[in-house]
């Protein structure tokens, strides 16, 4: 995929964006500024964790950033959603119940200054961190005993007991919100397949197989958008609350599986499908256009980089060093 690289005489060089070098614990935050129809680096951030390594970040809100912090003992091999990311690593040294095992922790990026990591809380052990709609609270899977998965519960960032969604649904792998009463499963037991559940209801159906990477949910849409794959193709597929049929919404870039929903407009009206490929993110806004577009080169910045989370502004963007 050929690129003509974004870069107007008032972008920040790749110099003179802040470089707090070593110590941080593998996800960095860049902050983002948009120039015509992509966008320039203002500001790099790598997340401070001590000894340890972080994964699978997510934006609670444009100030809050949730990710699973693995202790050292583990960091040799971090947790991987692809294939189990809520087993324990084995040879866990426990000192109480929850040492060395992933957690949650909630990093405030309020008031960051170039060159100084932002700080964070410990708040659940778990994997998958994920915002309800409203942005006041976040689920996250907390692991069963058999490390196979676990029960999906619901906590604040402030603290507080957190409370189990689905008692009755002990295996999941990955989820996300399609809307404030329903969600869409990743199951231990069916790798690849993609649930639907309503909480109230608490029994998920069955409404595609070949998933490989996903659920994500659409912001303001109530559906949620997966990565499906058949062969060499691999294609973005959505689904919607209330209804089990799928759309087709466009083919993904060559070796891209992960992909986010930028908020509509920003560089556009409506939003729009967001994923990576060898350091360059593109955009595509279903409906309007027929291609992915590049909008910011992040090879100058970081070297090679798995996974992406976009800020409810689209102004920042996180990403997981390596991969």
């Amino acid at each position: 995929m050929a690129v003509s690289l974004l870069w107007v005489p008032d972008a920040p060089s790749p110099s003179a964006v802040a470089d707090p070098g070593a110590g941080g614990c593998g996800v960095v935050v860049f902050d983002l500024y948009p120039h015509g129809d992509h966008m320039h680096v203002a500001d790099r951030h790598p997340m401070a964790g001590g000894a340890g390594f972080c994964n699978d970040p997510v934006f609670l809100d444009e100030e809050t950033l949730l990710v699973v912090f693995t202790p050292s003992s583990h960091a040799s091999n971090p947790p991987s959603h692809a294939s189990n990311p809520s087993a324990p690593a084995e040879g866990t040294a426990d000192v109480g119940v929850d040492r060395g095992l992933p957690r949650i922790v909630a990093h405030s990026l309020s008031g960051l200054q170039p060159g100084v990591a932002p700080h964070g809380r410990a708040q659940e052990v778990g994997v998958d961190p994920r915002p309800t709609p409203d942005g006041t609270t976040f689920s996250f899977i907390r692991p069963g005993s058999a490390g196979e998965g676990g029960n999906l519960h619901l906590a604040s960032p402030d603290g507080g007991a957190p409370n189990s969604l689905i008692p009755d649904v002990d295996d999941v792998v990955r989820h996300a919100w399609v809307d404030a009463s329903t969600l869409a499963l990743i199951r231990a037991g069916s790798p690849g397949v993609l649930w639907v559940v309503e909480i109230e209801e608490g029994t998920p159906r069955r409404v595609a197989d070949a998933v490989v990477s996903g659920p994500e949910t659409v912001p303001g849409e109530g559906a949620v958008t997966f990565v499906q794959s058949a062969g060499d193709r691999t294609w973005i597929r959505r689904v919607e609350a209330g209804s089990d049929s799928l759309a087709t919404l466009v083919d993904t870039p060559p070796g891209s599986r992960a992909h986010a929903w930028m908020p509509p407009g920003l560089l556009g009206s409506g939003p729009a499908l967001v994923m990576a490929h060898e350091g360059v993110v593109y955009r595509f806004e279903p409906g309007e256009d027929r291609f992915w577009h590049p909008i910011v080169n992040l090879n100058p910045y970081i070297g090679s980089f798995s996974g992406l989370a976009l800020s409810p502004s689209g102004l920042r963007v996180a990403v997981v060093e390596g991969g």
